[in-house]
């Protein structure tokens, strides 16, 4: 059977429900999905910790977008460490998500961890920016070889 290319979801108030029952759909057949969009649906953190348990049980899933939802730092936190290892993820979408530095530290973890994601976008989030660099990787203007600079600023998070 082939693969779906993408699924986009946008402003349904799926939830938190939505999102697990989502999740157990897509773990239910795990190599069908390359891309999954869910922007503007309510997804909270609860909602993220679902949608980080399914990335860790798929390995064709390319990009996954929650931008618009408020899955905050528990949320970008799990789904963090879903990603960490995951073979083909290359775009994980946090926009406008009510994330802090707490949660930005995570991702930029996760950057560190797995050279794979080339994309990942926080505009729209309570990031304090303590650095030029940080003040990019906010704005989405981050590079891949700036995450060479992040080793000195470690301390900073």
């Amino acid at each position: 059977m082939g693969r779906c290319r993408r699924v986009h979801i946008w402003d349904e108030a799926i939830g938190d429900s939505g999102a697990r029952a989502l999740a157990n759909e897509i773990l239910a057949h795990p190599n069908l999905f390359v891309a999954l969009s869910l922007d503007t649906t309510e997804v909270g953190a609860d909602g993220a910790a679902h949608l980080g348990r399914m990335v860790k049980g798929t390995s064709t899933l390319e990009v996954l977008d929650v931008d618009s939802n408020t899955i905050g730092d528990a949320g970008a936190k799990a789904l963090a460490e879903a990603a960490a290892n995951h073979p083909a993820l290359s775009t994980l979408g946090l926009a406008h998500n009510d994330i802090t530095d707490d949660g930005a530290s995570a991702l930029l973890k996760l950057l560190r961890s797995n050279y794979k994601i080339t994309a990942l976008p926080l505009q729209g989030n309570s990031v304090c920016s303590p650095t030029v660099e940080m003040n990019r990787f906010v704005s989405g203007t981050f590079q891949r070889a700036d995450i060479t600079t992040w080793s000195r600023f470690r301390r900073a998070f």
